[in-house]
């Protein structure tokens, strides 16, 4: 008990030095859950409030459910639940050729690493398919606004792919900067991937676009990935039950890590989730449920999130085995998280606790 106090008051004294609006609950000796708001003058900083709370406060695996349920995660809920939401700018600028009538609006964040622009640029640039659809990059890092832009400059002329930049001065997370991106995008067909994404061949835009119109009933749909080694890294997405983890449902990848044999089926297989690593999906539906959930912190569970919604609409999502990229994963985020194994290991710990309190029931009675 005299931890748990010494933790609620390092806990208060944290968010005090951060002079912001904010609902903070805590324990008392006979463990009841108590409100208490305390107002400050300056705005609101919801991202560092729970920083703060997830990098300092233990949630020990087999007590995940009880301190998420009883008030850490009620807190962190609330406060993102009543954020004030930056102001979007949306400054948008476009090099090259403007597409007028794209098929498809291919949409990719940008956090930390710029540079691995410059290297799918030099591989989409001989590629047909980047001539004749909307190429989207959203910058999502304020800090390197400076340098994004004189980047841009040098990669557009050097490689000649058309595509289109968007910043909002604010740093969203994964989910706000796809959304973004949505936002500013005129094609039929959304493709979102994540900027460490790279591709074999050329013609594996068209490839999916195909894929995905042969397809009856179909949400989202995503291609295997590969590590850099030729590893599997992504080859759909199952829910599964996670004992240390208070036997909470996870985002499980089947066969991550294993070698990349061939396949004994290359049809399209119908999975619960793919990831947003590389998704494809029609406009309408993405607008029809309302695009990534921005409740979530930074990027886990968004994807299976999403695919879940079109689940629940009706419609089946599908892992494409017959098409492969690779995928440098969260290189970009681990550059600016070094030593904060406590907060990126506690953030992964909310979002699942987010993830089950939204989607456990209804994977459960759907038996997915």
């Amino acid at each position: 008990m005299i931890k748990q106090n010494f933790l609620n008051f390092q806990i208060l004294v944290e968010l005090l030095k951060l002079s912001i609006n904010f609902c903070f609950y805590f324990v008392t000796r006979a463990q009841e859950i108590l409100k208490d708001k305390i107002s400050f003058k300056k705005a609101n900083n919801p991202p560092e409030i729970i920083k703060c709370l997830l990098r300092i406060y233990p949630i020990p695996g087999y007590q995940m459910s009880s301190n998420l349920n009883g008030y850490l995660g009620t807190t962190i809920r609330n406060i993102l639940k009543n954020r004030r939401k930056p102001e979007i700018i949306k400054v948008v600028k476009e090099y090259g050729t403007k597409m007028s009538y794209p098929e498809v609006s291919i949409v990719v964040p940008i956090y930390a690493r710029i540079d691995f622009m410059k290297y799918q640029l030099a591989l989409f640039a001989d590629d047909p398919d980047f001539q004749d659809n909307e190429l989207i990059y959203v910058l999502d890092d304020p800090r390197l606004y400076k340098d994004f832009v004189d980047y841009c400059d040098a990669q557009a002329a050097t490689f000649q792919v058309p595509f289109k930049t968007v910043y909002s001065g604010a740093n969203l997370g994964f989910s706000g900067a796809n959304n973004l991106g949505v936002s500013v995008s005129s094609g039929q067909l959304i493709l979102l991937i994540n900027s460490d994404v790279m591709p074999i061949e050329s013609g594996w835009v068209s490839s999916l676009v195909n894929i995905y119109k042969s397809l009856n009933n179909v949400g989202a749909i995503g291609p295997k990935l590969l590590y850099a080694n030729g590893s599997i890294q992504h080859a759909g997405m199952k829910f599964i039950k996670c004992s240390p983890w208070g036997d909470l449902l996870i985002n499980d990848h089947p066969r991550k890590n294993q070698p990349n044999f061939p396949e004994h089926d290359y049809k399209p297989q119908k999975l619960a989730a793919v990831t947003g690593a590389c998704l494809l999906v029609s406009r309408q539906l993405y607008e029809q449920v309302g695009g990534l959930n921005e409740e979530y912190i930074i990027n886990d569970y968004e994807d299976s999130d999403f695919c879940l919604k079109l689940h629940t609409q009706g419609f089946d999502n599908y892992y494409i085995p017959d098409l492969e990229l690779f995928h440098l994963e969260r290189q970009s985020v681990s550059l600016y998280h070094k030593n904060e194994e406590l907060w990126q290991t506690n953030r992964t710990k909310y979002n699942c606790w987010l993830f089950n309190q939204k989607w456990g029931k209804y994977i459960n009675d759907k038996n997915l």
